[in-house]
């Protein structure tokens, strides 16, 4: 069963899941879970380990992920370390990268 985190919610801590997790609100904390997604006007800000992550909304933070797919509305401040990439034209990342081969078998 997925997590849901709400648009009108507020979640401060750690965060871990081995089911799929949405964010439609704020994480401030760690996310931890095989598949994340982040929707238009979802934050984290924190850091995260996850399989998949898909990026609509904005990340203040360090991510390890799988594969990321980051939307045309999506925002990455922080550091990366992926697997396999998708960026939509509109996507920013704006720290450092580093494909990881191993991000694929860690997340």
């Amino acid at each position: 069963m997925a997590s849901i985190i709400a648009e009108d919610l507020i979640l401060e801590g750690s965060l871990r899941s081995t089911s799929p997790v949405t964010v439609f609100g704020r994480v401030k904390g760690r996310i931890d879970a095989p598949h994340v997604t982040i929707a238009p006007g979802g934050t984290l800000q924190g850091d995260g380990a996850m399989g998949v992550l898909d990026l609509a909304g904005e990340v203040r933070g360090d991510v390890v992920a799988g594969t990321l797919r980051l939307a045309a509305t999506g925002r990455l401040h922080g550091n990366l370390g992926y697997g396999v990439l998708a960026v939509a034209e509109g996507g920013i990342i704006e720290g450092e990268i580093a494909c990881r081969r191993e991000a694929t078998e860690q997340a």
